[in-house]
């Protein structure tokens, strides 16, 4: 491994995804992202659909984020998911 490149081990391909929006869509994410601190579950504003932990909501967001294809970080997202 080179200076500077990470490898991701998880067990499942769900944790894969959900550390790939966490960490490298953390823009995308915030804007679709409301936490209500009333009721302290998490609302995709994308469909409204709420949930009530933070996994949940990362594992489903990666069917409403807008992505642009062009972006090389979408295409290596696209890889995990497929």
């Amino acid at each position: 491994m080179s200076d500077g490149e990470l490898q991701l081990y998880a067990l499942t391909k769900g944790n894969c995804v959900i550390h790939c929006l966490r960490i490298h869509f953390q823009d995308e994410m915030k804007e679709i992202m409301q936490v209500n601190s009333d009721t302290k579950t998490i609302t995709c504003q994308m469909c409204d659909v709420d949930f009530n932990n933070s996994c949940g909501f990362y594992y489903h967001c990666k069917d409403c984020i807008p992505l642009d294809d062009s972006d090389e970080k979408v295409q290596k997202l696209k890889e995990i998911i497929a």
